[in-house]
């Protein structure tokens, strides 16, 4: 008797958060958001990046693509993501790092065409990839402490995204299965709150100076512990 296959697509959002917070501790100290998506392509990957408009002047009619938001295409071993230039800017940021996972992870583009539940692990984790990276679950764990009220609106607001996409992200962090953090994956969050991001979470909700139990020497000191390292 056939042994039945038991594969199974549950989305892996551990590689998702993974993936996004080793581009996000790269970033530089004192970014804000809306992170600059085209720039994250230009420093992350190897991909061209090109709007559909652009894609119908070089011979790439519309009716190619299967997407009306954005789409990884491949060429002769070449990648390049399309995205649509008359959506909202909020709209293509998140497509864009949706199809730079795509593009990261291998996934099988025609996935749609042969399985159904692969299809929807692949998109799954591609659109929590997009919303780590646009909207941080770190730094809205840290406006939480500092006593911000972080709701789908003010998500909206403070990350500048789409309001669909803050409302998606609010109810996702409230539901995704929780996992264990590794004690790197621990100090990557730790460094976006203490280092890239602290700028920007003090200009929407400073940190009252009698509870930072750190002078400015011990965090300075920390800071060039983590590059000595080779973060």
């Amino acid at each position: 008797m056939k042994r039945r296959n038991m594969a199974t697509y549950k989305p892996d959002f551990k590689k998702s958060y993974i993936a996004a917070h080793e581009k996000l501790v790269k970033l530089p100290l004192g970014t804000t958001f809306p992170l600059k998506t085209a720039k994250i392509i230009e420093d992350f990957s190897d991909l061209e990046l090109h709007s559909f408009n652009w894609a119908e002047k070089h011979g790439f009619l519309r009716i190619y693509f299967k997407s009306e938001s954005a789409e990884l295409y491949e060429q002769n071993g070449c990648y390049t993501i399309f995205y649509n230039e008359t959506k909202p800017s909020t709209h293509s940021k998140f497509s864009i790092l949706h199809e730079l996972f795509h593009y990261e992870s291998n996934h099988d583009l025609n996935a749609g065409e042969k399985n159904t539940e692969l299809y929807n692990k692949q998109e799954v984790e591609a659109n929590f990839f997009a919303a780590e990276m646009l909207m941080p679950e770190p730094v809205i764990k840290e406006l939480e402490k500092r006593g911000k009220k972080m709701d789908a609106k003010e998500i909206q607001k403070v990350f500048g995204t789409s309001a669909k996409a803050a409302e998606i992200r609010f109810k996702t962090l409230k539901s995704y299965p929780n996992f264990l953090r590794s004690n790197e994956e621990k100090e990557f969050d730790e460094y976006l709150v203490k280092f890239t991001f602290k700028k920007f979470i003090d200009s929407i909700c400073p940190k009252m100076r009698k509870l930072d139990l750190q002078n400015e020497y011990e965090v300075q000191a920390e800071r060039d512990r983590w590059i000595a390292e080779g973060y």
